[in-house]
């Protein structure tokens, strides 16, 4: 619950300082009147720290709605453009009976300033005609009634939700101005927070966006070092050999990173180790001696003991005559073939006859 006043031309700028919480001043009257002291209170209190509104005290008996509306929007411009002061009708001159004019009036200046306001009247009022209509539209009440207790020079505060009067059709009232004789001064209570206040002054205040939630996960990457290889040359070793002396084993590296998110999303991220395994170099010795000529087949040198080559006998007829075929050729064709057969035998062995030639030459040539 919030308290305030309500003030006019009526009241010194100071008695600002007696609100507690919020402060509402007299703008305009009609279609012609602007409260000379309305900046100059609205401008104190705002430096205050108060709440603020300003209020239109209509005269449904010198003109029409909209013009009176409209009068009063254009004189309080810089007020509710800045989304800072709540708008209230002021229903207590001229025929209190009209809803429609106050509908109008309420209608218009919500429609020019996007600020629902409210329409202040007093309980005996509120019992005169059918407010309905205007309860359709959501208009709010501030209702103004003054019970014996609280009409006296020094009242006390109602008390939470206190309301000793029927605000039907309205299911409550918004604002209660409960005594006018403490020291010609209005006091009200408002059955709100300040946040709703500044909702009836068309402000939304920015959404307090829930404590994020901060959550961390720890990562752990692994990345392979591969192990190199080392190759030794090894002359004395033959071209083919090769050995390995010493096995290679890849290494690694190892970071462990903490992820903080905030709601969800990631805002930061912290190494908490980075740790290195130096690979294993393999060793392999390898051999680059080339392999010997091969060389060709000599047959042993002859000693001279060893007994003389010799070539086979050839072939002669068998006596009986059991030759088969051969027993028909003649003696000539016989030789001929013996010849024919030791000529290829040479040839066969031409290699190792020459080889064997030479090695006794060479030995006689030495003998000498």
């Amino acid at each position: 619950m919030l308290q305030g006043i309500d003030i006019s031309k009526w009241q010194n700028t100071s008695a600002v300082d007696l609100a507690r919480d919020f402060v509402i001043i007299k703008a305009t009257e009609g279609v012609g009147y602007v409260d000379p002291t309305c900046d100059t209170k609205y401008q104190y209190a705002k430096q205050k720290g108060k709440l603020l509104g300003v209020y239109d005290f209509a005269r449904p008996d010198l003109g029409g709605a909209i013009a009176e509306a409209d009068f009063f929007v254009d004189n309080t411009t810089g007020y509710w453009q800045a989304k800072e002061c709540m708008l209230v009708l002021d229903w207590e001159a001229g025929n209190l009976a009209d809803v429609n004019w106050a509908l109008t009036w309420l209608r218009r200046v919500r429609d020019r300033t996007g600020v629902k306001p409210l329409i202040y009247m007093s309980a005996s009022t509120l019992g005169r005609a059918n407010w309905q209509p205007v309860v359709n539209e959501d208009f709010g009440l501030w209702i103004a009634g003054y019970p014996n207790r609280y009409n006296v020079s020094n009242p006390p505060v109602p008390a939470e939700g206190e309301m000793p009067y029927d605000t039907s059709p309205w299911g409550f009232a918004a604002l209660w101005q409960y005594t006018s004789s403490a020291g010609t001064l209005d006091r009200d209570v408002a059955y709100m927070s300040r946040e709703a206040w500044g909702k009836y002054a068309g402000y939304v205040a920015p959404v307090t966006p829930p404590p994020a939630v901060i959550t961390t996960q720890d990562e752990t990457t692994v990345t392979a070092i591969p192990f190199t290889t080392i190759r030794h040359e090894e002359a004395d070793k033959p071209k083919d050999w090769e050995q390995e002396a010493q096995s290679g084993k890849d290494g690694s590296r190892t970071i462990v990173t903490r992820v903080t998110y905030s709601n969800g999303d990631e805002v930061g991220r912290e190494v908490l180790s980075d740790t290195t395994v130096q690979p294993v170099e393999q060793v392999i010795y390898f051999g680059t001696q080339e392999p010997a000529p091969s060389e060709p087949d000599v047959p042993t040198t002859p000693h001279d003991d060893d007994p003389e080559p010799t070539t086979p006998d050839p072939e002669v007829p068998s006596e009986n005559g059991d030759g088969g075929a051969e027993s028909n050729k003649s003696p000539l064709e016989l030789i001929k073939e013996f010849i024919l057969k030791q000529v290829t035998i040479i040839i066969a062995n031409r290699n190792k006859i020459i080889a064997w030639l030479k090695s006794v030459y060479n030995k006689n040539k030495g003998n000498k």
